[in-house]
């Protein structure tokens, strides 16, 4: 459901004698110059009937440009060995995936070493080490004012978020004049979810074979 004008029947204006007649709306007040510099190098939207359009159909944005294609690369490497008395393992893995929303990553990084040992027919030991390390740059989602959906989708289709998100004096460069909804980018670039996270599992356990059916093990 959408309401207002057809974008059809809309142009652009960039004469500075140009004032808007509305409810005293923030943009109202911004010389044309400084609109045009902040908001959009078009110009205002007028509609193309009035006396200062100039001819210029309006842009519609896809708020789906916001997305890149997501990648994910995931290696593994592993040695064993051993004998008759003694065997051996090590491995290494790593997950790095970047999302379809832009800066969000993650990855993973997995180390394991293990090794076993028969003492006698009946009597084994081993030991077992894994380090895992992971972080990941997490981007807001969900439904408040940060999400990026709402921001992408709340946004009219005549404003472009990707034309900059945060001016030099470090406000946010919103379609509401820094109010309502967050511009993606500036969510993507300012307010992430980071993480990073050292973990070490290690056990060493002894086994008894009691009977051909009956073992136990303590770790």
């Amino acid at each position: 459901i959408a309401w207002g004008p057809a974008v059809s029947g809309l142009s652009y204006t960039t004469d500075p004698d140009y004032t808007d007649s509305g409810d005293g709306w923030y943009y109202n007040y911004i010389p044309m110059d400084v609109y045009m510099e902040k908001w959009d190098k078009n110009g205002r939207i007028v509609s193309a009937n009035s006396t200062f359009a100039n001819g210029k159909p309006v842009k519609v944005y896809d708020p789906y440009d916001f997305f890149q294609t997501g990648i994910t690369y995931n290696n593994n490497l592993s040695l064993s060995g051993g004998n008759d008395n003694t065997t051996y393992y090590f491995s290494v893995s790593n997950v790095n995936a970047e999302g379809v929303v832009p800066l969000n990553t993650f990855d993973k990084t997995n180390f394991k070493i293990s090794a076993d040992t028969k003492l006698t027919a009946k009597f084994t030991t081993g030991v077992s080490v894994n380090y895992v390390t992971s972080n990941a740059y997490r981007v807001q989602q969900g439904s408040n004012i940060s999400g990026v959906m709402l921001g992408l989708l709340r946004t009219p289709p005549t404003f472009d978020n990707s034309a900059g998100y945060e001016f030099p004096d470090g406000k946010q460069r919103t379609y509401r004049g820094g109010g309502g909804y967050d511009n993606p980018y500036w969510v993507s670039n300012n307010i992430p979810y980071e993480d990073d996270l050292h973990r070490m599992i290690g056990d060493v356990h002894f086994n008894w074979y009691a009977t051909p059916w009956l073992s136990f093990t303590y770790r």
